[in-house]
């Protein structure tokens, strides 16, 4: 039972003195007030305003006062059992607070919930507060959502190590590609070193070709000045001859003395490749993440770097059709232009060279140093290119051979083939077909793949899923992989078997005409429609624009990348022909 009476009220609430016994729940609001009342069972002071609020929820318990405090009777009791609070460790969790269901002591009551209308003491709730509460249950409930969280912690340690043999098979393939590139680097060098060499040592043999000459003079003027000091005697006739060869031999040093200022030996200019130091510079890392942009920062770089050589007439014909170019090894090239149904060949200064006559002409590549293979009609042509440029011999494809009708459906009939594109890598061609069969009912179309051998023998064909006629077709670098153009789906990425590894679409692309890869593997695309050349990285994400209408661009057909110049050679149905460098 509370006891009696009324509770000092001579409390400076306001005093800064220090006090034997704070008021606890104001000492934890930082305020410094004297406590004048005890509760037994909370085992706390109170102020008198803090009390008002305890003794509303706590009728039964045993108040002491500030006499009894000050006596030194009242100490902490040492509570037998229950748990200690957590906001205030020396008071023992004694209250439940049925709005925020949350078990504290009495002075969190006092404090946080004194304006809640439902705290009661725990010993009298805890029957009905247990009440529907399993203690097994409760149990069973924790253990399983601590297997939950243990596989949850089990998943993610996985993913860490899967992130991290990652991180190590990335960075083996970082070690791998520098070393490609330093490899190539030293071959750059190397070659380099040559050409410089050979430049030297050529102007040094004309150079010492030269002082032996001199040399040669220097004794014959040597040998002619001893004969003439020792001649002796008075025959006038062998003085004349003596003198004669020696008039000779100074005549033809002075012609070689005149002459000497017009001789040039020349000097080993060398002109550095600015654009490996560019690449490499506008390039951040060996590669891209997610979040990265280095793609898009090297096709902005690219873009922003190119500018015209000049532009070369390529035909005497009214019109022209050039949709197809191939580099020779010694610098010249080689246009296909499919209106006029002929070759022409071009030296490395762009001027016409000569023509040869291809009676149907639709597609170009080079599978030599000195041979051309073209696509005439239905039939695969070969040209030899020497002096002048002369067809051969040619093989054709029959649609009723095996490797054909292995392509068909089973059941399907009156097969016609019809050769479209063709490309030239590792020592096979590759031959776009389009491939007309019947089935019952209706005819089907599609487009196929065959690789085959210089001699016409087919290796093996591939499937595509292109059931129409295709704009451009080229192999990669390394021949791992296809591209293509369609109409309806843009550019398309083939491995070696004919599957899918990627598909780029944009607005921009109205009807692409030509798709080569670059030396960075990104992809040059000549677009007819929109009168542009775009370029798309590997990654199939970053797109920009290369050559516009602004730069004269006007219904392009083909483009050709000369990789060592840096050059882009581009044609169309234009009887012009323009060259830009890309730095």
């Amino acid at each position: 039972m509370a006891s009696g009476g009324a509770v000092d009220q001579n409390v400076d609430e306001s005093s800064d003195s220090i006090h034997d016994f704070p008021c606890k729940p104001c000492s934890d609001d930082g305020k410094n007030i004297e406590g004048v009342n005890f509760c037994a069972e909370c085992q706390t002071y109170f102020c008198q305003a803090c009390i008002v609020h305890h003794n509303k929820c706590f009728k039964t318990h045993t108040l002491y006062k500030k006499s009894g405090i000050k006596s030194g009777k009242i100490q902490y009791q040492q509570q037998a059992a229950g748990l200690a609070c957590d906001k205030h460790p020396g008071n023992p969790i004694q209250m439940y607070c049925g709005e925020h269901d949350d078990v504290c002591c009495a002075v969190c009551i006092a404090v946080d919930h004194k304006l809640c209308n439902s705290t009661d003491f725990i010993p009298k709730l805890a029957k009905e507060i247990l009440n529907g509460r399993d203690r097994k249950g409760a149990k069973t409930s924790l253990e399983e959502m601590k297997e939950k969280l243990h596989a949850v912690k089990s998943s993610k340690l996985e993913q860490i190590n899967e992130v991290s043999k990652e991180k190590e098979d990335l960075l083996l393939e970082i070690g791998k590609m520098k070393e490609r590139i330093i490899a190539r680097i030293e071959e750059i060098e190397q070659t380099s070193i040559k050409q410089v060499q050979d430049k030297h040592k050529g102007i040094v043999d004309k150079i010492k070709t030269d002082i032996e000459s001199i040399d040669a003079k220097l004794r014959a003027i040597d040998d002619n000045i001893r004969k003439i000091n020792e001649f002796k005697g008075d025959n006038e006739a062998k003085l004349f001859v003596v003198l004669n060869k020696a008039h000779e031999v100074e005549v033809g040093c002075g012609k070689y003395l005149e002459n000497y200022g017009e001789v040039e030996y020349g000097k080993i200019a060398f002109e550095f490749s600015q654009g490996i130091e560019l690449a490499i510079s506008s390039v951040e890392s060996f590669g891209i993440t997610e979040d990265c942009h280095y793609a898009q920062s090297y096709i902005d770089s690219i873009v922003s770097a190119a500018s015209l050589v000049g532009e070369f007439e390529v035909t005497d014909c009214s019109s022209c059709s050039i949709i197809d170019c191939c580099l020779l090894e010694n610098g010249q090239f080689i246009l296909a232009d499919t209106k006029n149904n002929c070759l022409e060949r071009f030296d490395k200064k762009y001027n016409l060279c000569d023509s040869c006559a291809i009676s149907n002409l639709k597609s170009l590549c080079r599978v030599s140093p000195n041979e051309l293979a073209v696509i005439d009609g239905n039939a695969v042509r070969f040209i030899h290119v020497g002096r002048s440029m002369m067809p051969t011999h040619s093989f054709t494809i029959s649609s009723e051979s095996n490797e054909i009708m292995s392509l068909c459906p089973k059941g399907s009939s009156y097969v016609s083939l019809t050769l479209s594109r063709i490309a030239f890598s590792d020592e096979k061609l590759y031959i776009v077909a389009f491939v007309k069969y019947y089935l019952p009912s209706k005819y089907q179309y599609s487009v196929v793949v065959l690789v085959c051998n210089i001699d016409g023998s087919i290796i093996r064909g591939i499937s595509t899923d292109f059931e129409q006629d295709i704009n451009a077709f080229s192999v990669s670098l390394d021949s791992s992989k296809m591209f293509f153009a369609t109409p309806k789906r843009g550019i398309i990425t083939l491995d070696n078997n004919g599957k899918v590894l990627s598909e780029f679409s944009e607005k921009r692309l109205n009807n692409v005409s030509c798709v080569i890869e670059g030396d960075r593997g990104q992809l040059i695309v000549c677009d007819n429609g929109s009168s542009a050349i775009f370029l798309v990285d590997s990654d199939g994400k970053t797109f920009g624009e290369l050559l516009g209408t602004i730069d004269g661009i006007s219904s392009p057909l083909s483009i050709t990348y000369i990789k060592e110049q840096k050059r882009l050679i581009v044609t169309g149905n234009t009887r012009v022909m323009k060259i830009f460098q890309l730095t």
